[in-house]
C-alpha cells in the first residue's frame, strides 16, 4: 500500500530533550536517538505531530518546567524552518502539507502548571498550547487523576524514568523488560488493579473535576482548546462528557476490557466518546496492550482478553492492532486515532521508532482493514476532530 499520512497525538521527545540537556547530553529535535526526530517522522509518513510539555508536581515548580519546555520547543523550530512549523490552527496545517513541511502542535500534559488560574491557561493559549490533559498522576487543583502516585520527592528525573522508577519499587525489573524480578515469566501481572473492565479505579469513585476544573472546561471550549481526559479519573471523564458540548479526546489511552489497566478506558467510556464526536489515541506502551494470543494471523474476539491484567513483554504491532480492532468495534472507525506516547515510556519494542510506523499500516491491511480505514486512523479521524476544535474557538 502507498504511504499512509500521519497524524499523532501525543509524545514526550520535549521533556525528554530536556531532561536529557539537564545531564549534559547534546541532543535536539532534528536528529537523535530517540523514538522521533524529525527524520524520523518524514520517513514514517507523519504530517502532524502533537508534543506534549510535560510537568511533574514532585518535581521543581510546573510553570517553570513547562515554560523551559515550551522554549524548548520554539527554539527546535527555528532552527528546522526547513523541515516543520508550530501550527495553532488546521489551515496552517494544510498549507505546511502543500509547501511539504512537517507541522508541529502543542499541548501541556498535566494542568498542574495553571495552579487552577484561568489567566495562566490563557497565556499558555497565547504560547500556542492547543490540548490540555487536565491531570498526569497527581492530584491538582482541577481534577484528580485515575492513577494516583504515592508522593514521594524526586529530582531531575524525565516522565519515562519516573516510570521505571515506579516500577523499580513495584518490585519489577526493569532490564528484564518490565518482568518481575527472578521471574521466567512472558508477562507482567498488574496484581491490584480492578479485573472488572467496567469499574472505576480502587479509591477513585467520585473524584472527579473541582471546581476549578470545571472552569477550566468553559474557558477551554471558549478559547478552543482541545480537552483531553487521559489520565483523568473515571469520575472525571463523566464530569467532562457532562459539562461540555463540543468533542473532547483522550489522546494516549488504551481499551480497558482488553488490558485491564485503569488508564485505559472502559467500552462505556469509548462509547460515549465516540457519540460525542471525540477520538480515542491507541498508546504503544506495553503496560496498556493486551498479551496477544499468540495466533500472528486472523485477530482475536474481545473476550480473550476480558479482565485481562498482564501485558506483553514487548510492544508488537499485532498486540497494537487487537487494540485497534476493539477500540474500533465498540467507538466506531471514526472515533479512533494515534497516540503513541512515544518517549514518555521505555520498553521493548517491534517498532523501533517512529519510522516504522508505516510497517503497522501494512500490518493492519493483511489483518483486514481497509485503506480508508487506516487512513482515518492514522489521520484522519484526529484531523477532523482538531479541526472542529481549534477552528471553532472564540478567542481571537
Amino acid at each position: 500500500m502507498e504511504y499512509v499520512k500521519a497524524a499523532d497525538m501525543h509524545c514526550d521527545t520535549i521533556s525528554m530533550i530536556q531532561y536529557r540537556r539537564g545531564r549534559g547530553e547534546r541532543i535536539g529535535l532534528r536528529e537523535n536517538d530517540m523514538y522521533i526526530d524529525l527524520g524520523k517522522l518524514k520517513r514514517g509518513g507523519y504530517v502532524l505531530q502533537t508534543f506534549a510539555i510535560f510537568t511533574d508536581l514532585e518535581e521543581k515548580d510546573p510553570l517553570e518546567t513547562a515554560l523551559e519546555q515550551a522554549d524548548i520547543f520554539y527554539r527546535e523550530m527555528e532552527a528546522s524552518q526547513d523541515l516543520i512549523r508550530p501550527v495553532t490552527r488546521m489551515a496552517q496545517v494544510d498549507r505546511n502539507m502543500d509547501d511539504g513541511k512537517l507541522s508541529a502542535l502543542l499541548s501541556l500534559e498535566g494542568g498542574d502548571a495553571c495552579r487552577g488560574n484561568l489567566s495562566v491557561l490563557r497565556d499558555f493559549y497565547r504560547l500556542g498550547v492547543r490540548m490540555v490533559t487536565l491531570t498526569w498522576n497527581n492530584e491538582n487543583e482541577l481534577a484528580y487523576p485515575q492513577t494516583p502516585r504515592c508522593r514521594k520527592k524526586r529530582s531531575g528525573i524525565g516522565k519515562a524514568h519516573s516510570v521505571i522508577r515506579d516500577a523499580l519499587q513495584r518490585g519489577f525489573s526493569a532490564d528484564s523488560g518490565g518482568r518481575s524480578a527472578g521471574s521466567g515469566d512472558s508477562s507482567v501481572s498488574l496484581g491490584s488493579l480492578s479485573a472488572d473492565p467496567e469499574s472505576a479505579a480502587a479509591g477513585q469513585r467520585k473524584k472527579g473535576l473541582k471546581e476549578a476544573g470545571f472552569a477550566f472546561l468553559e474557558e477551554m471550549e471558549r478559547l478552543g482548546m482541545i480537552i483531553d481526559v487521559s489520565h483523568l479519573s473515571d469520575d472525571g471523564f463523566y464530569d467532562v462528557l457532562e459539562h461540555t458540548s463540543r468533542p473532547f479526546v483522550a489522546s494516549h489511552s488504551n481499551a480497558r476490557a482488553l488490558a485491564a489497566h485503569p488508564r485505559n478506558l472502559t467500552d462505556s467510556m469509548l462509547k460515549s466518546l465516540a457519540d460525542r464526536g471525540g477520538v480515542a489515541g491507541v498508546n504503544f506502551y506495553n503496560r496498556f496492550l493486551s498479551v496477544p494470543c499468540g495466533r500472528r494471523s486472523g485477530l482475536p474476539a474481545a473476550g480473550d482478553f476480558a479482565g485481562q491484567d498482564t501485558y506483553p513483554e514487548t510492544t508488537t504491532n499485532e498486540a497494537i492492532i487487537c487494540q485497534i480492532r476493539h477500540m474500533t468495534d465498540i467507538a466506531g472507525m471514526d472515533s479512533v486515532g494515534l497516540g503513541t506516547d512515544f518517549d514518555g515510556f521505555e520498553c521493548p519494542m517491534e517498532m523501533e521508532n517512529c519510522s516504522m510506523l508505516q510497517k503497522l499500516a501494512e500490518d493492519m491491511e493483511r489483518a483486514g482493514f481497509t485503506n480508508g480505514e487506516i487512513e482515518g486512523i492514522f489521520y484522519k479521524n484526529v484531523v477532523r476532530v482538531y479541526r472542529e476544535i481549534l477552528d471553532g474557538g472564540t478567542a481571537d
